[in-house]
């Protein structure tokens, strides 16, 4: 769509075109009343845990049409508030009943085109004098960025929350700083990712054709252009997602210029940051945030709903030894879903508890970080059977 004057019209009605919207308030006077809006909610009660991040999407005229239930429609210039993956927030001056089909005409970030989108109001809140907000839920899920661009050269998030136990996946790490790889480890110890590290571009480029979910690069490695690392992945036929970690402005722009497709994570790392940027790879791009993978485990086996139950206790003692330094204790426990859970069905976490016994094997120093991915992977096991 090229204009957003398209579009068909059964028993439309037309708002003035001298008013940008229904309130007839411009960009400036809807800044600041949304600003007033939000400090209002600020100072309120806590913000409601949402399953879409809502990024501000201040516009003061957006087209949309309303669909009656009698099959009128109505042609409105609205102000947007907001916008998520999901829906989008709207302003009005009047009611509008929830359950109503309407599409939305939003700008692209390109500044050029446009897109309509089907969606149903799901409420309407009435705010200050006539005001009123309409929450839309889109009949579709949208790519933010297409609409947002990127917010200070970073992709904008598509959760508001991201539970680190549904992070599954090989993750690749090129980094030389222990200390830095460390903070990585730490923020993701209670997913169920498996992370390799490696220090050199050479070691990078042989690990990655064994192929991983995603790969993460510093961008202060001594003699190492993160360009050219990304093009000679590509010409390898590595398509795995690449985030690059950086605190240099500098790097940023270099990327938006070069179109180098990768992401970036500005440092210092932030762990909500760094789990909702490694979520939008993982969960939302796949589309497998519902999805129960091969080998999760068979409950028609006889002994599948007693097992599941009683990984309830096997977190428990778990938990325990880590906050008791407890190597000992948390081999055991692996070894323990390792014997028992293939013969059920449950290879996964089967597979997660044999990598455990194999890290400590290694290393005994590794016990508390395998110990948080074993209890990840038994709180993924749970969450597919309601557990």
């Amino acid at each position: 769509m090229s204009s957003p004057a398209s579009g068909k019209s059964r028993g439309v009605k037309i708002v003035s075109a001298e008013r940008p919207n229904t309130m007839g308030i411009s960009d400036r006077d809807l800044a600041t009343l949304l600003d007033r809006l939000e400090a209002a909610e600020r100072d309120g009660a806590g913000k409601a845990k949402r399953t879409f991040a809502r990024w501000q999407f201040r516009k003061a005229t957006v087209l949309v049409t309303i669909v009656h239930p009698g099959g009128t429609e109505s042609k409105l210039k609205l102000a947007c508030r907001n916008l998520s993956r999901g829906g989008c927030a709207l302003l009005h001056n009047a009611f509008v009943h929830p359950g109503t089909a309407c599409r939305v005409i939003l700008p692209r970030a390109d500044g050029l085109t446009y897109r309509e989108i089907t969606g149903v109001v799901r409420r309407c809140q009435h705010r200050v004098s006539t005001l009123h907000e309409l929450g839309v839920s889109f009949d579709q899920e949208i790519d933010l960025n297409d609409f947002m661009g990127s917010q200070h050269g970073v992709a904008c998030h598509s959760l508001e929350n991201v539970k680190p136990e549904r992070l599954v996946g090989r993750l690749l790490l090129l980094e030389e700083s222990e200390i830095d790889a460390r903070i990585v480890t730490h923020y993701l110890r209670e997913t169920g990712l498996t992370i390799t590290q490696v220090k050199t571009q050479d070691d990078l480029m042989k690990e990655a054709a064994n192929g991983f979910d995603i790969i993460m690069m510093d961008s202060r490695l001594a003699k190492l252009n993160n360009l050219d690392v990304v093009q000679r992945l590509r010409e390898e036929q590595v398509t795995s997602p690449i985030l690059l970690m950086t605190a240099d402005p500098m790097v940023l722009l270099q990327m938006q210029q070069e179109q180098a497709g990768i992401s970036p994570l500005i440092k210092p790392l932030d762990q909500p940051q760094l789990l909702r940027t490694i979520a939008e790879y993982l969960l939302v791009k796949q589309g497998n945030k519902n999805a129960t993978p091969p080998g999760a485990g068979n409950m028609d086996h006889p002994l599948a709903g007693r097992f599941v139950a009683e990984l309830r206790n096997c977190i428990t003692q778990v938990d325990a030894a880590i906050k008791g330094n407890d190597a000992g204790a948390i081999r055991d426990m692996a070894l323990k879903i390792k014997g028992t859970a293939p013969v059920i069905g449950f290879t996964q976490l089967a597979s997660a508890a044999e990598q455990a016994v194999d890290a400590m094997a290694r290393n005994p120093e590794e016990a508390i970080r395998v110990g948080h991915q074993m209890i990840a992977a038994m709180k993924r096991t749970l969450d597919s059977y309601g557990g």
